[in-house]
């Protein structure tokens, strides 16, 4: 009590002097509040700026061109650096000549294993043709490194002492690591080589092809075998919980009969499936609504069947290997060949028509064949036998349908390179008759059904003629079947033109991923996300 009734004043004198220290420390918390508000606006935007370029490293040769030029999209600002209202919010922006004191960035062809290890930015991956220290391959970029540094922290803690202030400007940074995968959404576990030789369609990668029309009306075809070669599976891992590709998992997805769940396939460092390959022509051929007798029943067809065949006794259980071991492919049509009553199917004399071949073959090796442009005389401006189809399959309707179906639009098409474009692919016309399958019916003879014919037990499904698949560069890294990680350029939809005949797959690319028509956009996800 006698402490509060004391009027000596030395508890003034004991707060004057302590004044100063509860002033300092106030200033040194809002210096560290300061600190750690500039820190996450920088941290937010090395974040956002890493994201941004990440989300361009797909491989492709102009990859990081376009990284520079996403993230020259980028505005953020970073606050509270300064004394004043006048820079209290500073604007970071990556411009073209990424100026240091704000953004630095170097993109990299690898990470450390461990977190716990430095970078090493021996790595480096450059645009420019004039570096000494980097590599110049754009397509080798997989990640992207960001620094962000604006002006430092000029801290109020000092304005206290202003004749002997020890505290001198705090740089403030944050650093970000970005990178890129695709991810496969209920995709079957599928990769094909790319199947052009590098550079032989004049466009930077099979993306630019695409969308310049080259692969218009082409059809490749795929032989297959026991081992890895220009078409085969990937190893998926515990995402199918399978040992070998016998097991109903893969023999499931590749008859349409289930799909994978969800979007947790990732397509950046595929491997291979080792192993040998049995019964794939029938799994595959359930889709036309072909079954062999020991295939488990109610597995569905594509809506659109007709595949050339006149089968024969019960026509939901023919096996392709021994009721057509006699069709046998041929390349070398001819446009005499459908001037006798029957078409002759690839070669065999048979009263039904599939979709046949090109007129002529462009590249040619080993397992893989693509279809060329040449029209020979009387072909009436075709690659493939494409009026002759449609004769034959709707001889009343042949010429209201040929003018009814429009031939794919592609986004830079170059009628120089392929002639095919502006006349309608195979896909055009399966597109066509799917659409309008319910005024179509079958074709005069029945010989041949559009649509499945078989018992409701075997229902049909739309899209079945589709395969999404991993484009993969097995020139740079080849498939050997060791479980090699694959470098993959591209994801698409392949669709199969023709059930499997003699261990060959035959069809058309109708999209891929990367800035292509967009129908595949449901299947493959693009995904940016930091790593560090």
């Amino acid at each position: 009590m006698r402490f509060l009734r004391s009027d000596s004043g030395y508890a003034l004198v004991l707060t004057l002097l302590f004044m100063p220290v509860f002033v300092g420390m106030a200033l040194l918390v809002i210096d560290i509040s300061r600190g750690n508000n500039a820190n996450s606006d920088l941290q937010a935007a090395a974040d956002a700026l890493a994201l941004a370029g990440a989300r361009e490293l797909d491989g492709g040769v102009d990859s990081i061109d376009r990284a520079i030029a996403a993230m020259r999209n980028i505005d953020n600002t970073v606050s509270f650096l300064g004394q004043t209202d006048e820079n209290a919010a500073i604007m970071l922006t990556f411009g073209a000549a990424n100026d240091p004191d704000e953004y630095a960035v170097v993109f990299l062809s690898g990470l450390p294993a461990s977190d716990d290890e430095a970078i090493n930015f021996d790595l480096c991956v450059t645009n420019d043709t004039s570096s000494t220290t980097c590599a110049t391959d754009q397509s080798e970029a997989r990640f992207i490194f960001v620094r962000a540094q604006s002006e430092d922290l000029n801290p109020f803690f000092g304005l206290f002492f202003p004749g002997a202030n020890p505290v001198a400007d705090v740089p403030i940074a944050a650093e970000a690591v970005a990178t890129y995968r695709e991810v496969a959404c209920q995709a079957p576990p599928l990769f094909m080589c790319n199947p052009v030789p590098t550079g032989a369609t004049g466009y930077p990668s099979i993306v630019d092809a695409f969308n310049a029309g080259w692969f218009h009306a082409r059809l490749i075809k795929l032989r297959l075998g026991s081992n890895t070669g220009n078409f085969g599976f990937l190893n998926l891992g515990d995402l199918l919980n399978v040992g070998n590709l016998q097991l109903p998992a893969y023999r499931q997805i590749l008859t349409t009969e289930q799909e994978l769940d969800g979007c947790n396939v990732t397509l950046d460092a595929l491997e291979t499936r080792t192993g040998q390959i049995t019964s794939l022509d029938r799994w595959f051929n359930t889709r036309f609504g072909l079954y062999s007798q020991n295939q488990v029943r109610g597995i569905a067809s594509d809506e659109i069947v007709r595949k050339g065949f006149v089968l024969q006794g019960n026509q939901c259980d023919g096996d392709v290997d021994d009721t057509f071991s006699d069709m046998v492919t041929d390349t070398s049509i001819d446009p005499g060949d459908f001037n006798t009553s029957n078409w002759r199917y690839d070669g065999d004399r048979i009263d039904a028509m599939g979709f046949p071949s090109n007129y002529s073959t462009e590249f040619s090796s080993g397992s893989v064949e693509v279809g060329g442009t040449t029209r020979p005389s009387g072909a009436n401006g075709y690659v493939w036998p494409y009026d002759f189809y449609l004769g034959f399959n709707y001889p009343t309707q042949a010429a209201s349908i040929a003018s009814a179906i429009a031939p794919q639009a592609y986004p830079a098409g170059d009628i120089v390179r392929n002639p095919n474009l502006g006349t309608p692919s195979r896909h055009d016309v399966y597109a066509y008759e799917r659409a309008n399958v319910g005024t179509l019916g079958n074709n005069v003879r029945n010989s041949d059904p559009l649509v499945n014919s078989c018992s409701s037990a075997r229902p049909s499904v739309r899209d079945g003629r589709y395969m999404y698949v991993a484009f993969a560069d097995c020139d740079a890294t080849p498939p050997t079947g060791t479980s090699v990680p694959l470098r993959i350029i591209a994801y698409g939809k392949f669709f199969l033109t023709t059930p499997v005949i003699d261990d060959v797959i035959a069809g058309e690319i109708v999209d891929l991923t990367n800035e292509g028509l967009g129908t595949t956009d449901l299947a493959f996800r693009d995904e940016a996300f930091l790593v560090r």
